[in-house]
């Protein structure tokens, strides 16, 4: 999940945002404006994802990864014994996602190259491609594979490319292409997240969407081909099925 722009995790489907009214109160002024300070500090936007329970009657209680996305706390903590505050949570949207899986891709050993679409023809010059293209983890000597989604919902895979990537890289996914027009050192990690448009250098979280020089991200719905187009490097691609 994502909160406060902090990567902490791969977000497969849009979240909700449930807000909650909080009511503070105490006996005096003083006991009061620590309580305030406490629920400014417990419910801070962190990285880490903590569960969420939820219960209702009849039932067993329920968790779900949950991060406070937002708080609202009195203006003014030096008087008052009793006070309102809310807080909003961001959570994953409610549908069911399986275990995420991964495929790995090796570079193609030049970013202008690439396969002909659909991946499984065979046309004038382009031979067909049996056995290359699998599901689950592969091997790291393919610059293509397809992903799927068996669910009925969208769903954004989430690609983290490891360099060195001199000049960049290309992530094709049904022909439509996300460029990182600049290099990627040996060791760090472009996560590329089709959720949300964004790439982010790892480790460190900084935002490097900006050095995006094509961003026609799509998602996943049934099967799809993905390549990745790199002088160098590799490409760890993350997905799973989402079913409402």
């Amino acid at each position: 999940m994502f909160a406060d722009g902090v990567w902490s995790g791969p977000d497969f489907q849009d979240p909700v945002t449930p807000a909650m009214d909080v009511e503070i109160s105490a006996l005096d002024p003083v006991s009061f404006a620590a309580a305030a300070q406490t629920f400014v500090n417990t419910f801070g936007v962190y990285a880490a994802a903590a569960p969420l329970w939820f219960k209702l009657p009849g039932m067993a209680p329920l968790g779900i990864g949950a991060k406070p996305n937002k708080r609202v706390v009195p203006i003014d903590l030096s008087w008052g014994q009793l006070s309102t505050a809310s807080v909003q949570w961001r959570c994953p949207d409610a549908v069911w996602q399986s275990v995420p899986r991964q495929t790995l891709l090796q570079s193609s050993a030049s970013q202008l190259a690439g396969l002909a679409f659909p991946l499984f023809a065979t046309a004038v010059g382009v031979a067909s491609l049996p056995g290359a293209l699998d599901f689950g983890m592969t091997s790291a000597g393919s610059n293509a594979a397809q992903i799927s989604n068996a669910g009925n919902t969208a769903a954004w895979p989430v690609v983290t490319v490891t360099g060195p990537c001199p000049g960049g890289f290309t992530l094709a996914l049904d022909g439509h292409a996300v460029t990182y027009g600049t290099d990627v050192p040996p060791g760090m990690q472009i996560a590329v997240d089709y959720s949300t448009g964004t790439a982010t250098l790892l480790p460190g979280n900084v935002d490097r969407t900006t050095q995006l020089t094509a961003d026609d991200f799509t998602s996943v719905l049934g099967t799809s081909n993905v390549v990745f187009n790199a002088q160098a490097g590799t490409a760890l691609v993350t997905i799973a099925d989402m079913q409402r």
